[in-house]
């Protein structure tokens, strides 16, 4: 039967318990697993309209959209097209509510993009 004694260093540690020390500082930490912290998403407030009569006096290209149902691009078509009744103020399209309805009316089953 053998026994292990625990050799001596000169500065008093036993051997086994520096290759002990250095074996543990050269192995890489443990992975910790950390929950990624939830992203902030501010609410944006979209103001949805039911009715005609919800809607502001003077129609902005965003209310003409969801109106007609349209892709941007096309409700911009449609506002620039001569036979809308809109105005520009700077590059901001608009559109009196009632001159909209006017011309909703008059183009009833006709294409409103030519």
């Amino acid at each position: 039967m053998t026994t292990t004694q625990a050799i001596p260093t000169p500065n008093g540690f036993a051997l086994e318990d520096i290759v002990k020390a250095v074996v543990a500082v050269l192995q890489p930490p443990p992975r910790v697993e950390r929950e990624e912290p939830e992203q902030y998403v501010p609410e944006v407030a979209v103001k949805t309209y039911k009715a005609f009569e919800d809607y502001p006096d003077i129609l902005q290209a965003k209310h003409c959209r969801a109106i007609l149902g349209l892709s941007e691009a096309k409700t911009y078509e449609v506002l620039n097209s001569h036979k809308c009744p809109s105005f520009t103020v700077g590059k901001r399209i608009l559109v009196r509510k009632e001159a909209f309805i006017d011309f909703l009316l008059a183009n009833e089953g006709q294409d409103l993009i030519d």
